[in-house]
């Protein structure tokens, strides 16, 4: 099922525009140090299973999609995945991704992500809309 899918493009950047005004502007240091450890612990793990190998992946994309998972989950898959990304609470996600979208200095970072779940697996539509909610578009100059 794919988010795009269902919601035409004007409510999309209506609720996204929304969303913006409402959410919390500048990182703390400490979520940036949070943010930044689990960057260095995932590409260390990724290094000491493929230490003969090249390696390439992008941790700021694997964190947002993990917080996008992080979103619809539940019980002890939530406790895993807030414990992994290192946030101490779902009310933290939304800020994470905001705060992960302004920690680069780069004239302009432009970011896609998308989940593509299995058809069989049922998405709740709490969930589902939960994911509409969670989407934030910066531009950084």
């Amino acid at each position: 099922m794919l988010l795009d899918t269902f919601i035409p493009m004007p409510r999309l950047i209506l609720v996204v525009a929304l969303l913006l005004s409402n959410a919390e502007s500048k990182p703390t240091a400490k979520s940036k140090e949070s943010i930044e450890d689990f960057h260095l612990n995932l590409y260390k793990s990724v290094v000491a299973a493929k230490s003969d190998d090249n390696v390439f992946l992008s941790p700021y994309s694997i964190s947002l999609a993990l917080a996008m998972v992080a979103e619809g989950a539940r019980d002890k898959t939530e406790k895993e995945l807030l414990n992994l990304l290192q946030i101490p609470s779902r009310d933290k996600l939304n800020p994470l991704a905001k705060q992960l979208m302004s920690i680069s200095r780069l004239p302009e970072i432009k970011l896609a992500n998308r989940l593509y779940p299995d058809e069989s697996f049922p998405i709740l539509p709490a969930d589902y809309n939960t994911q509409i909610h969670f989407i934030c578009l910066l531009s950084i100059n």
